[in-house]
């Protein structure tokens, strides 16, 4: 055979050999993602995420591709000690994994299906307080964070960890939305969405709203909570820090507007019945 067929052959070999190779790589840059999501490293992640906070995470299923939206499907959540905080149905991200690497700065809309969060209050603070202490506590990013929280069916129980098991308040058919940003200029808005408080044999109604602006360390604050039939053995557990053989009773309807910045202090309320 000529030199020079020789050598077409090699260049032809090497290209082939080289496409396959870049195939290959291809792929497996494409399916990284889901090959993490099934790895041990996966948990490892998970781990990371939630021990500076003292809070132990694990996933079910999870759909992590290039391009398409985020979702985390029972999600469960468990405190220092090792007792269950919160589970969530489904965590659904808008954006997709390539967006959320390429610009980290944004995550966009995240919706929460039919979360649950378990709050055991104590004579000094709660398991959530507990969990926000070490979140104020972590250093704060120069950049700017932007994310709307989406919370869908959610619900809240309340126990007093002094209390049986069986003595708890329940929020149900919780809906809101959480707006916030960690620019210098902070600014966060808070909707709920009318839901049903439940504690013993009482019910009622609770919504709210909230707005805030921090800027150069002064805060500009609004808020109004609406309260129908409110029962209100539901804040026993966390009044009883002041006394601790306290009891409450009864159902309170009332309209509740705060307003607090650097020249005004207000507070107004309006009770039609107790």
């Amino acid at each position: 055979m000529a030199p020079a067929a020789r050598k077409k052959r090699r260049l032809i070999r090497r290209s082939v050999v080289s496409l396959i190779v870049l195939a290959l790589l291809g792929l497996g840059a494409w399916f990284a993602p889901t090959l993490l999501v099934h790895s041990l490293f996966w948990s490892y992640i998970l781990e990371s995420s939630g021990a500076p906070y003292g809070l132990h995470i694990r996933t079910g299923d999870v759909t992590l591709v290039w391009g398409s939206p985020v979702t985390l499907r029972n999600v469960t959540i468990r405190d220092r000690a090792g007792q269950p905080l919160a589970d969530v149905r489904a965590v659904r991200l808008e954006r997709s994994l390539w967006a959320l690497l390429t610009h980290g700065d944004d995550l966009g809309r995240i919706h929460f299906d039919q979360p649950h969060l378990l709050v055991s209050a104590r004579r000094d603070g709660s398991n959530v307080e507990d969990v926000v202490a070490r979140l104020l506590q972590q250093p704060s990013s120069s950049g700017g964070i932007h994310t709307e929280l989406q919370l869908h069916g959610g619900r809240i129980t309340v126990r007093d960890a002094a209390d049986g098991p069986g003595q708890s308040t329940q929020f149900d058919a919780i809906d809101a939305v959480i707006s916030l940003s960690s620019l210098a200029q902070s600014t966060g808005k808070v909707m709920l969405k009318p839901c049903k408080v439940h504690s013993g044999n009482v019910e009622g109604m609770l919504s709210a709203a909230l707005a805030w602006q921090a800027v150069d360390g002064a805060l500009d604050l609004t808020a109004t909570v609406h309260l129908r039939t409110f029962p209100i053995a539901a804040v026993a557990p966390f009044a009883r820090r002041w006394s601790s053989d306290l009891r409450l009773s009864g159902r309170l309807s009332s309209d509740i507007s705060v307003k607090w910045n650097s020249t005004a202090r207000q507070l107004s309320i309006q009770t039609p019945s107790v």
